[in-house]
């Protein structure tokens, strides 16, 4: 957190010089953002979301909110330099098999003209050139965005934003459950900070745009009627073949890993309640401390 306050920091000295190139043009599409504490059903929604005819977003990545950051305090820079950079940048964060965004050449984006050189397109660019299907409507269901998402609305402030949530206790057992695979927020109290953490942001959020809150209990227990709101919001229509996630999982090993092994059933809902007799009655304890405000706020106490 403090290195995201100093880049903030950094972005405001910046903000004062002339900038060489654009943040943001108009855009005909509107891009959707979900977010929240991880171990909340995003991966599960992500493929949900695809299945759609409209909708793409690309499995969790984390190049968006660091590469606003550097494009903003990288302004004054040639745009070749600048892009050349930023390319290194993404390379170096997306390491990942199911990552296709460190295929992409970037030389298009080299002798883009005046008139498109801004942040924003060149995001749009990179997540449209990911999209197989070129689907209408793009967006990005990372968890971890969190962390960066008054960057991301600065540079698309008409985008749908989702904010995810799942009781906080159950996240708390499901992070201690994966273990080392989770690093720090393998500990509860990590993890309970960070749920609250995610409230903090939603609350930030929720009075300047478009956004809808969906919890995890609600997506499983009734998938149709919360996908028919969802789709709402993101204006499409709901399709049915949403709910056949399962049939279509992709074949990276992110996938396989054990934490994503419900990707491969219908949605079910049998596991909502494990956490009360997994999670030990001291760690329970400690943790409600951390989040009873949260946990009374979105009705889970």
């Amino acid at each position: 957190m403090k290195k995201i306050q100093l880049i903030r920091s950094l972005e405001k000295v910046m903000d004062v010089l002339p900038r060489r190139h654009a943040i943001a043009t108009e855009l005909s599409v509107v891009p959707f953002f979900a977010f929240g504490s991880g171990r909340n059903g995003s991966t599960l929604f992500n493929r949900m979301l695809n299945q759609h005819s409209e909708l793409y977003a690309p499995p969790e990545q984390y190049f968006l909110g660091t590469l606003i950051a550097r494009f903003k305090l990288l302004n004054h820079l040639p745009w070749s330099v600048l892009v050349d950079l930023l390319s290194k940048h993404v390379r170096e964060v997306e390491k990942s098999d199911w990552c296709s965004i460190t295929k992409i050449d970037w030389s298009d984006i080299l002798s883009w003209g005046v008139e498109k050189r801004s942040l924003q397109q060149l995001i749009v660019y990179l997540y449209q050139s990911e999209d197989p299907g070129q689907k209408r409507l793009w967006g990005d269901t990372t968890h971890l965005n969190y962390h960066y998402i008054p960057e991301i609305y600065s540079v698309f402030p008409n985008a749908k934003f989702i904010f995810m949530i799942r009781d906080g206790r159950a996240v708390v057992h499901s992070f201690m459950k994966a273990g080392s695979i989770m690093g720090d927020r393998s500990n509860p109290v990590v993890a309970a900070k960070q749920w609250m953490k995610t409230i903090k942001v939603y609350e930030e959020l929720k009075s300047q745009t478009s956004l809808i809150v969906l919890k995890y209990e609600d997506l499983v227990e009734d998938p149709k009627s919360e996908l028919e709101r969802v789709c709402e919001h993101l204006g499409v229509s709901y399709e049915d073949h949403m709910l056949q996630f399962y049939n279509h999982v992709p074949n990276a090993d992110v996938f396989k890993l054990d934490i994503h092994k419900g990707l491969y059933r219908p949605v079910f809902s049998d596991s909502l309640s494990k956490w009360e007799d997994k999670l030990p009655r001291a760690t329970r304890n400690e943790v409600v401390r951390i989040m009873k405000e949260g946990l009374n706020k979105f009705g889970y106490v």
